[in-house]
């Protein structure tokens, strides 16, 4: 994904082992390989199964902070913004920074990159300005490379961003 060779991402995912398949991340990356190559049906099938995947065990799990931003990136995927931004949150609320510093950042990094999934390209930006210096926040190979970042490279902030990525993070 991040050398933008789809068709071998796709190669990849197609040759996943079965215990590999019955996880989240292939449909996951297939809807993104899928969204990369500009092929929206694909891409609407493969979050649409993420979705259903994952709403089921949040049913058996309601405050499961992973399945919750894992909601939260298949509706972005799907379009479905106002969803993705509640669920996105929720994961934040679920598993705070202040509560847990290893996984908190994660799920601040997966906010940012819904809002860039959803247009949401001024919030993304300033979300990242927020979370770049922490530990287990987005590091520079991440801001450099994600595909879902394409959007908002172009926007003078992204590359403060990067350059604040390149420093050792805040141990506060």
């Amino acid at each position: 994904m991040l050398a933008r060779d789809f068709a071998r991402a796709s190669q990849l995912l197609e040759n996943a082992t079965p215990a590999e398949k019955e996880g989240d991340m292939v449909p996951f990356f297939d809807g993104m390989v899928a969204r990369a190559q500009h092929n929206a049906a694909r891409a609407r099938s493969s979050f649409q199964f993420l979705r259903d995947r994952v709403a089921t065990k949040l049913r058996e799990r309601p405050d499961d902070a992973e399945l919750t931003s894992d909601l939260s990136m298949a509706d972005a995927g799907l379009g479905l913004k106002e969803n993705a931004l509640r669920e996105a949150k929720r994961a934040i609320e679920l598993c705070p920074v202040s509560r847990d510093a290893v996984d908190g950042p994660f799920y601040e990094t997966m906010l940012a990159l819904v809002y860039a999934m959803t247009g949401e390209h001024d919030a993304a930006l300033t979300q990242l300005e927020q979370i770049v210096r922490l530990p287990r926040g987005p590091d520079y190979g991440e801001l450099r490379f994600d595909p879902l970042l394409d959007e908002i490279r172009t926007d003078p902030r992204f590359d403060r961003l990067l350059s604040q990525a390149a420093l050792p993070p805040v141990y506060e």
